[in-house]
């Protein structure tokens, strides 16, 4: 996508987020807000504006950076070349989140989208339907969980994008079987700890992806109570460590991807999963030989 200072709605492409505050422009001049950055764009409901004005809000030239360090996935390269890029992601992750100039949520957003909108924009209307919160939520958790497996010697592009696709089963499951208003405010307390229920979703008619395994995972509790197969976090990979750290860490009611937002930087103050040291830190990080093995059964 070209962020030209003349910027067009058709610029987007198969983009389904918004990288601008859009504005709709009357006759009068004035101008009304249509998007935000980070909604669901619905580009045939935005053609009905005979006259739209973009507002961008996120750094293009850092996005542009690590999408091509993760596109050159695709190239098939050689393992050894391989390494070093997951080397180099590792080495750029301190200043990708702890800098003064690191990267926002949104950018974050964006960066998924622009990464994998091919694999999704068939579906995303309807996964946005329920909740455009969850469906931001879900692009956001697939974003930084790509990047963690990349950092951790994940470089299969497949596995990649299965990966990708997996963050949105609560997003499908929604669209499939409706959501209350007061759902997600439900599911931040079982996060925080306020109510003990479990979600469980048992079977997902999908054409992209098999759930039950990794829903297992993803939904025990970091202590293994209250789980049918009782796996504590110390028998988790790193994968699965990271994984787990996202889903019970990113609230499901409240925005990561506004101004300035605490929420976003308190994410990295406390690592219950003892993972974010392994995401940065070569030594601790265990290679994986065998690209194909995939923990969530994708």
């Amino acid at each position: 996508m070209v962020y030209a200072e003349n910027f067009h709605l058709e610029q987007y492409d198969e983009c389904q987020l918004s990288a601008h505050d859009i504005y709709w422009v009357k006759r009068d001049g004035a101008r009304v807000l249509v998007r935000r950055a980070g909604d669901f764009l619905d580009q045939e409901n935005l053609k009905k504006y005979p006259k739209l004005d973009f507002e961008l809000k996120v750094d293009h030239q850092k996005i542009t950076k690590l999408k091509d360090i993760l596109l050159s996935l695709k190239e098939g390269l050689r393992p050894k070349d391989k390494l070093r890029l997951s080397q180099k992601l590792r080495d750029q992750w301190d200043h990708l989140f702890f800098t003064d100039e690191s990267m926002t949520a949104l950018e974050f957003l964006i960066l998924g989208d622009e990464l994998m909108c091919h694999k999704y924009s068939e579906f995303a209307k309807d996964w946005s339907s329920p909740s455009t919160m969850l469906f931001q939520r879900s692009v956001l958790i697939a974003s930084l969980s790509m990047m963690g497996a990349v950092s951790l010697g994940y470089t299969s592009w497949s596995y990649l994008e299965n990966m990708w696709l997996v963050n949105f089963s609560y997003s499908a499951f929604y669209h499939e079987n409706s959501m209350r208003f007061s759902e997600l405010d439900l599911m931040e307390e079982r996060r925080v700890g306020k109510n003990n229920s479990i979600q469980k979703i048992d079977t997902l008619k999908s054409e992209f992806i098999s759930l039950e395994a990794m829903m297992n995972l993803v939904f025990e509790k970091p202590d293994a109570s209250e789980t049918p197969k009782q796996i504590h976090l110390n028998e988790l990979s790193d994968i699965e460590r990271w994984f787990n750290y996202l889903q019970q860490t990113i609230s499901w009611n409240s925005p990561l991807h506004l101004e300035n937002n605490q929420l976003w930087k308190n994410l990295w103050i406390e690592d219950t999963h003892y993972i974010l040291d392994k995401l940065r830190n070569i030594s601790e990080v265990q290679t994986h030989k065998n690209e194909q093995y995939i923990e969530f059964e994708l």
